[in-house]
């Protein structure tokens, strides 16, 4: 009994730590939850996969309708797939995104929602 308790409090801690980004909510610029309604793709990196939820301002009043994700992000194609897929599932996501030097806001993480 003591070995599964040792294994499950470590996993349940993990898994904790994995599933909320919410000790990081702090350190972003936008977090916008929603339906995703349109998606714009142009050169990979030139603010390259641009994502709208509901006509929501992706960092808050002021900021462009849209957040983008460029193509030399370490987790592009999981990101960009994950959102293409609550899009045509018609999911709400959650993205988390910070202003970039330009303004626009960059995707930073996102959560897909049930």
């Amino acid at each position: 009994m003591r070995a599964a308790i040792k294994l499950v409090v470590p996993l349940a801690m993990a898994a904790g730590c994995v599933a909320s980004p919410a000790s990081a909510q702090t350190a972003w610029d936008g977090v916008v939850t929603g339906r995703v309604s349109q998606i714009d793709a142009t050169d990979g990196n030139n603010l390259g996969f641009r994502v709208y939820l509901d006509g929501a301002p992706a960092c808050g009043t002021g900021t462009p309708g849209w957040a983008y994700l460029n193509q030399s992000f370490d987790n592009y194609q999981v990101v960009a797939a994950l959102v293409m897929t609550a899009w045509t599932t018609n999911r709400r996501v959650t993205l988390f995104s910070i202003r970039d030097t330009n303004g626009w806001c960059r995707i930073g993480y996102v959560q897909a929602l049930g």
